[in-house]
């Protein structure tokens, strides 16, 4: 768990952080307390009134958290369910696809999901301590909390073969979640070895472990042999790309030793 002041892990300041490995309903526990002492959990001041003002539903944290825990793969070694607050909103990410569905991006039907288990033991267990219900209606209640919230609010999840994702828009930052400036921020190395196609897969990889495949559909061009050995082992070599290895599967993120925003 980690606490960032931009819009992305690429500051060199992390205002908070947090490990936690045992129990998972302590698990639980630990994020929701850390969501709730690094975020906005107060109330607004009206003419006749007050109302409550606060970043995050406790209730969709709560979902997200135990969503994250129940379907995660356990069988992808060296991973960990990460949770990350950044400027305008909350991460929730945990390792495995979403059963069933190949990828998603940035969705926001969230309630139109179809649950499939991966985790009947530890699903069963969560069910018999009241964090889940059986018929799986976690995005419906996530939905219903920012019902009456304008569009750049709406929370949204994301998943490929190796993660899935939900984002919830922090609801004190009105201006919403900047998803151009996620997705493709702008960056530059300090050296002149590199084009500007070699810039663009930096800055696509610089928040998302991407696949070979994925970079080279970025680019409109075929994941060749070629391609592989020439454009992408080169900046390995040259350390602007690392790899990355989940569920035997090979991705790379840009290296933020060498590779820097704008």
């Amino acid at each position: 768990m980690s606490e960032y002041p931009s819009f992305n892990k690429g500051s060199d300041v992390i205002n908070a952080t947090l490990e936690y490995e045992g129990y998972l309903l302590i698990g639980i526990e630990k994020v929701l307390d850390f969501v709730n002492n690094h975020s906005v959990n107060g109330y607004k001041k009206l003419k006749d009134t007050r109302v409550k003002y606060f970043s995050y539903p406790t209730r969709s944290v709560l979902e997200g958290i135990v969503n994250a825990i129940a379907h995660r793969n356990y069988y992808i070694h060296g991973s960990q369910i990460e949770v990350n607050i950044f400027k305008d909103r909350l991460e929730i990410t945990s390792p495995g696809s979403l059963l069933g569905v190949r990828e998603l991006h940035k969705e926001k039907n969230i309630s139109s999901i179809i649950p499939r288990r991966r985790n009947e033991c530890i699903c069963a267990i969560l069910e018999l301590c009241h964090y889940m219900e059986s018929r799986g209606s976690g995005f419906d209640k996530i939905e219903a909390d920012y019902a009456s919230c304008q569009e750049n609010l709406k929370p949204f999840v994301s998943s490929d073969e190796s993660s899935f994702t939900l984002t919830l828009p922090d609801l004190t930052y009105t201006s919403g979640v900047d998803t151009k400036l996620n997705e493709n921020p702008e960056v530059y190395v300090s050296s002149t070895s590199v084009d500007d196609n070699d810039l663009i897969i930096l800055s696509y990889c610089y928040n998302y472990q991407r696949s070979v495949n994925e970079i080279a559909e970025k680019l409109n061009v075929t994941p060749s042999t070629y391609f592989r050995k020439e454009v992408i082992n080169k900046l390995v070599e040259k350390k602007f790309l690392t790899e990355v290895y989940l569920d035997r599967m090979k991705k790379y993120i840009s290296n933020k030793e060498n590779v820097f925003l704008k």
